[in-house]
């Protein structure tokens, strides 16, 4: 229940034009930071992400909760700003580690899924 009314606080700043940055928390020692792929900032990840017809806090929340916004983080067998496990490879048409690939497929997932796909339940 905390976490859903977390979302909703979230979506209601986001709505009103308040910025939230990504806390340090969100920073994981599975997080690489490669050559050509950084972190994206908290805007940048916004113009990437939010273009999609789902809730764009929602969908905000989930990416910084699993990756941090960098396109290069891994947990295992799980990749790039969502989080995506090798069972969606199918559904790729670039490289996992690229922002608007992940998100595009991060969006078929919830699609078929929603937001409380999985892991991805944690974040909300």
């Amino acid at each position: 229940m905390r976490r859903l009314l977390a979302g909703v606080a979230l979506g209601i700043l986001l709505t009103c034009g308040v910025r939230i940055e990504p806390s340090a928390a969100t920073e994981a020692s599975t997080h690489v930071d490669e050559p050509g792929y950084q972190t994206l900032s908290w805007a940048e990840a916004r113009e990437i992400i939010c273009v999609y017809d789902w809730s764009c806090p929602i969908a905000m929340s989930i990416a910084e909760c699993e990756s941090g916004f960098l396109p290069t983080a891994r947990n295992g067998k799980y990749r790039g700003l969502f989080q995506l496990g090798p069972e969606y490879d199918d559904l790729l048409q670039g490289d996992v580690y690229d922002a608007f690939e992940n998100t595009r497929v991060a969006y078929e997932v919830y699609l078929r899924w929603g937001a409380s796909f999985g892991a991805w339940r944690a974040c909300l």
